[in-house]
């Protein structure tokens, strides 16, 4: 999946997600792979953030450290990447916040990579196992063709060979794929199946958020707000729970605030954005993040002038509307 994240501005949306969990060391866990198939192989790379500090496609990030940045961030925080889910939470609450080292393998040997903030765009996906990876990519490769029905044949069947804990998040995983690549071709109705499919065979926080938002996500852009509005507490509910007070829990306030623009309530919208920018000075000050909070501000007090705001959906990646950044399909993906 692609995650589109300028540190500090949205240029995408899920995600998200509360405080890192920290399970290790990025010493230990850059040294090698997991039994686990633990972190995350790196497909696609973008943004002038991760160029600039070197990762390529085929790289595979395990872990990750975000340096000291005060006064807001006085301590460095550090975690393993033990999932697709991880990833995203690192783009979302530690991105924004500073310059984060990530460690991880190219061709089998260790290295490291300072990523400074900035544009943070990229494709990965989890790490498979041999057979399991020649089944994905057998889909990715339908999909390039055009052959939409195909590539989600291909990825289905994936689901035969997820078994545990690890299977549980893998289905999680492939049905926000499969989701997602319906929204791209506009097909909402089968994204939302999909996402569905997600959020029941998601059981942990991480999972629930991301497959929530991709749901909200996916309502709003039926229009059909009223359910976007309850997919959106939903992940704000989540993720309170996690940490009162987060940059994810900002990322719901926004996309709260951005079905309130929908529907008019600009008064509540407003609220919404408030809230949001106030949690952002507090953990990023003076970042772009806080000045798209600003923005969103801006536009909304703008659309009592001009009329309601221009509902434009933007690439299949999940970018943020023209009017009104948000958050990413799939959580993915924050700012």
């Amino acid at each position: 999946m692609k995650t589109l994240i300028l540190s500090g501005w949205v240029l995408a949306t899920v995600l998200l997600l509360g405080a890192c969990r920290s399970t290790g060391t990025l010493e230990e866990a850059s040294t090698g792979i997991g039994a686990r198939g633990q972190g995350v192989v790196v497909e696609s790379v973008g943004g002038w953030a991760l160029e600039k500090a070197g990762i390529q496609a085929g790289d595979v990030l395990l872990s990750w450290k975000r340096l000291p940045n005060p006064p807001a961030n006085p301590e460095v925080a550090e975690g393993v990447l033990t999932s697709y889910f991880e990833w995203l939470e690192l783009l979302e609450e530690q991105a924004p916040r500073g310059t984060v080292v990530l460690g991880g393998q190219r061709d089998g040997e260790p290295r490291k990579f300072t990523v400074e903030p900035g544009l943070w765009e990229s494709e990965v996906r989890p790490v498979l196992p041999p057979a399991l990876e020649e089944i994905y990519s057998t889909g990715r490769s339908y999909l390039t063709s055009g052959n939409i029905e195909a590539a989600v044949r291909a990825w289905s069947s994936l689901v035969a060979g997820a078994a545990g804990e690890d299977g549980r998040v893998l289905r999680v995983w492939i049905a926000l794929r499969i989701g997602e690549t319906w929204g791209e071709q506009g097909d909402w109705e089968k994204a939302i199946e999909s996402f569905r499919e997600a959020l029941e065979a998601g059981k942990s926080p991480l999972a629930q958020i991301v497959a929530w938002a991709a749901l909200g996500d996916a309502h709003e852009s039926r229009n059909e707000l009223e359910a976007a509005e309850d997919a959106y507490h939903s992940t704000l509910k989540i993720r309170q729970k996690l940490s009162p007070e987060s940059l994810g829990v900002a990322s719901s306030l926004r996309n709260l605030g951005g079905v309130a623009w929908d529907c008019g309530d600009l008064e509540r919208a407003q609220y919404y954005f408030r809230r949001a920018l106030k949690i952002k000075e507090k953990l990023a000050p003076k970042s772009l993040t806080v000045a798209t909070s600003l923005l969103n501000l801006i536009g909304c007090q703008g659309s009592r002038q001009i009329g309601p705001r221009s509902r434009v959906r933007h690439q299949s990646s999940g970018d943020p509307r023209e009017a009104r950044p948000r958050e990413p399909r799939h959580g993915d993906q924050p700012e």
